[in-house]
């Protein structure tokens, strides 16, 4: 296959382990080992590997190391930049419109309190897992958001636990700008060595006035207020949030309903 002749709308169409299985067969073709490649684009070979067998989503990979990837197997840089531009039209584009059995809405009018949405590429790292530096993560994802223009860099941190609820549920995607003002009781994302970043609220302690310590707090009472951990670093705060729905339901709430209540037609 000559990636001259395939069209890079047809190549982001692909599946990763598709794409994945394209990039073997220039790597092969060109006779190089994995080996090879890893050391000209400066990456580890094991998460080549996963790359290949589509393990791992080419499309999450930092655009920095994704450029210097895909020239190491001999994609030219405009062919790339092409390929990338395709990736972001398919996250844009409209869901196809679906029969209704009711209608609810116009689908042709755009509601006046409407915010517009735009496609950010994101590190996302796991709440309270791997590094307590979000600069660390290999996972990448693109989120729509509002207009976050002097609010760079950011990156998403996947809230796991309860202990931020009603405010944030497991699940949800809580958008953090890294260096951004830090106030007093503020939700931001800390992070801990040996306990990942976590996301908590961030208050001064009220009874030393003087130089009252920092201290960290869940949204949920039943867990107690704890010091700011020594070595934490405090990242940013978070400014906007992405919520995850099961069956129309925070993860939390489909959990404490039955079955049958899940599956009762209206």
């Amino acid at each position: 296959m000559n990636p001259k002749l395939v069209s890079p709308t047809f190549l982001a169409q692909l599946s990763p382990e598709e794409f994945g299985r394209f990039l073997r067969y220039l790597r092969l073709k060109q006779g190089k080992r994995i080996r090879d490649i890893a050391r000209v684009a400066d990456l580890d070979p094991g998460y080549l590997s996963y790359l290949e067998t589509g393990k791992r989503d080419f499309k999450r990979v930092r655009v920095p190391n994704l450029y210097r990837l895909l020239a190491a197997y001999g994609l030219p840089e405009t062919y790339i930049h092409a390929l990338l531009e395709a990736w972001s039209k398919q996250l844009i584009q409209p869901p196809r419109p679906q029969r209704e059995t009711v209608e609810v809405a116009r689908l042709d009018e755009t509601p006046e309190e409407a915010v517009p949405l735009n496609p950010y590429r994101l590190p996302i790292v796991e709440g309270g897992a791997g590094s307590p530096a979000w600069e660390d993560t290999q996972d990448y994802e693109y989120v729509l958001l509002p207009n976050m223009r002097g609010k760079e860099p950011l990156f998403g941190v996947r809230i796991t636990g309860d202990s931020m609820e009603p405010v944030l549920y497991e699940g949800d995607l809580a958008i953090v700008w890294a260096g951004g003002p830090i106030y007093n009781k503020a939700i931001v994302a800390i992070g801990i060595p040996s306990n990942g970043i976590v996301v908590k609220h961030l208050y001064r302690n009220p009874r030393y006035p003087q130089e009252p310590p920092l201290m960290v707090s869940a949204n949920f009472t039943k867990y107690p207020p704890e010091p700011l951990p020594e070595g934490a670093k405090v990242w940013g705060p978070v400014v906007a949030v992405v919520r995850s729905l099961h069956h129309g339901l925070t993860k939390h709430e489909a959990l404490r309903k039955p079955p049958e209540y899940l599956s009762e037609s209206l």
